[in-house]
């Protein structure tokens, strides 16, 4: 049975394209200390540790990510906890999303009022958040991962906030 070359060459591609998204988380986890994120091709493939931006009482970022290239990681020295959009205590359900004016919004909503937990201008043109987020262990950090548009077309890309001061904000 011959096919028609128009659906493989549009199908193939496109199946293709969607199969290597599904690949391509590169957020690796927490370091044990909690200083640290790993961030790479993928959670197998690491290639850099980054610390973890501060975010303020009212969620404002002005800092960039600091990160060192890693050849080699311990497999131990880095754990990825369970995806979520709640805190680990249960208290806020978060929000991610790309903001219009290219950057990241984290929000955290309890009893009917939202708060910002981070609010980070990307340095390159942020187009999608991915809405689960991972917290660290004792809830003071919180990682995602998100899409960027740059000058080689969309990357991905993973980073982490420091959040205790927005949570802790009444």
């Amino acid at each position: 049975m011959r096919r028609p070359l128009w659906l493989l060459l549009t199908v193939l591609p496109l199946s293709a394209a969607l199969a290597s998204q599904a690949l391509s988380f590169v957020f690796g986890g927490f370091s044990n200390d909690g200083r640290y994120l790993a961030a790479g091709v993928d959670a197998r493939q690491r290639s850099s540790s980054c610390k973890p931006m501060l975010a303020a009482a009212d969620g404002a970022v002005s800092t960039s990510a600091v990160c060192e290239s890693v050849d080699v990681v311990a497999p131990d020295t880095f754990r990825k906890p369970t995806r979520g959009r709640r805190t680990p205590d249960g208290r806020f359900a978060i929000t991610a999303l790309a903001t219009s004016d290219g950057g990241i919004r984290i929000d955290a909503s309890a009893d009917g009022k939202t708060r910002a937990l981070v609010r980070w201008a990307a340095g390159s043109r942020v187009t999608q958040v991915e809405p689960d987020v991972w917290f660290s262990a004792d809830g003071s950090l919180v990682a995602i991962e998100y899409s960027w548009f740059g000058k080689g077309g969309d990357a991905r890309d993973a980073v982490a906030f420091d959040v205790r001061a927005p949570l802790a904000k009444r």
